[in-house]
């Protein structure tokens, strides 16, 4: 047990369910702080009739890009509804580490890994490795277009939308009374955001958010302290926020 309880008496929102989040709260319960889940999103698997297409031709592809652990798994569902199997010549692009661990869960290990966790840095990286080259990248309905624009007249990507995210039923009752919240995609920013309205929030309270992405979209939200670590995982935001409450 830590004696630097820096995070006693602090309860954080976690806008995420409790079982995809469970570093970060052992992290802060370990410190002395309260964490409380509000997972504002929903995922599903996107049934359409592409999908048969983009599996049937999944070997004319060089590489398939993933960005979020949400896209590996329904990639994945995808390809084990078709029984299809990964073909050996394609590589993995994973956005970062917890990317990587989900493809690894599948049986097959990431070829790319950005040094930065960010789909910038990832398409950055592809610029380089993947020149010239055919990639399917599989997404959310709500994913930015980023890479496929950053990669444009460099290499040939295939969207292809396998999950679709939705808001959930979450009640934000005590929402108000946590000290700082936590987003670890902007549609939860979103989500919450169009519930504004219906809150008391006091929006200046600090928020810290997995990335560069979901940080832009807080600060359209209306948030007035939107932090972002440096190394966007659950452990990057957690030495975050340790870093305020420590000089708080």
């Amino acid at each position: 047990m830590p004696s630097e309880k820096w995070l006693k008496g602090k309860q954080i929102g976690i806008m995420r369910e409790a079982e995809k989040s469970a570093f970060l709260s052992s992290q802060i319960h370990e410190y002395g702080g309260t964490p409380l889940f509000f997972p504002l999103i929903k995922v599903s698997l996107a049934e359409s009739r592409e999908a048969y297409e983009k599996i049937r031709s999944l070997d004319r592809y060089d590489w398939v890009v993933f960005t979020s652990s949400n896209g590996v798994k329904f990639f994945f569902e995808h390809l084990n509804k078709w029984q299809r199997i990964w073909p050996e010549h394609v590589k993995a692009a994973a956005v970062g580490p917890s990317t990587a661990r989900t493809l690894a869960e599948y049986g097959v290990k990431a070829d790319s890994v950005p040094e930065s966790f960010s789909g910038a840095n990832m398409a950055s990286t592809l610029k380089k490795e993947a020149h010239g080259k055919k990639i399917l990248f599989p997404k959310g309905n709500l994913a930015p277009q980023l890479l496929k624009e950053e990669l444009q007249g460099i290499t040939d990507v295939d969207e292809w939308i396998v999950y679709n995210t939705a808001a959930s039923d979450t009640v934000l009752d005590g929402v108000e009374e946590m000290d700082s919240l936590v987003f670890m995609s902007p549609s939860a920013v979103s989500v919450f955001a169009e519930k504004k309205p219906f809150l008391s929030f006091d929006w200046s309270k600090p928020v810290f958010c997995i990335g560069p992405s979901t940080a832009i979209q807080a600060k359209k939200a209306g948030f007035l302290q939107v932090r972002a670590p440096e190394e966007y995982t659950q452990e990057g935001i957690f030495h975050s926020i340790c870093r305020y409450y420590k000089e708080e």
